[in-house]
C-alpha cells in the first residue's frame, strides 16, 4: 500500500468543497425568509409591526433561521482547506519532479 501526499491534499479539496457546499446552502436558507418577511412588511408595515413573526402560525414555536454569520466563518474554513490542499498537491508534484531529476 502505497502512501501518497497527492492523495491527501485531494482529501482536503474534498473536504473544503463539502464545508462550501454546505456553508452556501445555510447562506441560502437565511436569506429566503428574510426577503419575504422584508416583501410582506413593504406591502403591509401596519401588519409588519404588528406581528414580527409573518411566516409562523399561531401555536407554533417560531421557525429559526440559520446563522449567516456561522455560514460565512465556514465559507472562510473551507478557504483554507483548499489552499492547504492545493499547497500539499503542489508539493508532492515538486517532490516526485525533484526525484526523477536525481542523477545516480
Amino acid at each position: 500500500m502505497t502512501i501518497s501526499a497527492h492523495h491527501s491534499g485531494v482529501q482536503l479539496l474534498n473536504q473544503a468543497q463539502g464545508i462550501a457546499n454546505s456553508a452556501a446552502r445555510k447562506i441560502h436558507d437565511a436569506s429566503l425568509p428574510a426577503a419575504q418577511d422584508a416583501a410582506a412588511s413593504s406591502a403591509n408595515p401596519a401588519a409588519a409591526a404588528q406581528n414580527t413573526q409573518l411566516s409562523t402560525p399561531a401555536g407554533q414555536a417560531p421557525v429559526q433561521r440559520p446563522d449567516p454569520v456561522n455560514a460565512v466563518v465556514d465559507l472562510l474554513q473551507a478557504k483554507t482547506y483548499n489552499q492547504a490542499g492545493a499547497n500539499v498537491i503542489q508539493r508532492s508534484n515538486e517532490m516526485t519532479g525533484n526525484l526523477l531529476n536525481t542523477k545516480v
